[in-house]
């Protein structure tokens, strides 16, 4: 979906319903790094030979950070983004 549509068929509510919903489920690369590693990991622990140690999902993710967003910086977020998509829907014709 373009952005021009979305601005068309959702309002600022249902964005901001989405954006909740990727902070708790986020599409992000940082999920896919995940589960590459999940999977890198697995296939390595069938691979793998006797005695030596299983191999762990942070042994794939060597630049994994573990920083959370406050729910006070998650709220600013969703106030700003509301409050420019109510901003371009009063500027339409």
């Amino acid at each position: 979906m373009s952005v021009r549509r979305a601005e068309d068929e959702i309002d600022s509510r249902e964005f901001a319903e989405w954006l909740a919903y990727g902070s708790i489920d986020p599409y992000s690369d940082e999920r896919f790094d995940v589960l590459i590693a999940m999977m890198t990991a697995q296939i390595s622990n069938m691979l793998r030979g006797k005695g030596q140690r299983a191999f762990r999902l942070e042994d794939f993710m060597p630049f994994r950070e573990k920083r959370k967003q406050s729910a006070q910086e998650i709220q600013s977020v969703f106030m700003t983004f509301a409050k420019r998509h109510n901003e371009q829907l009063e500027a339409k014709p």
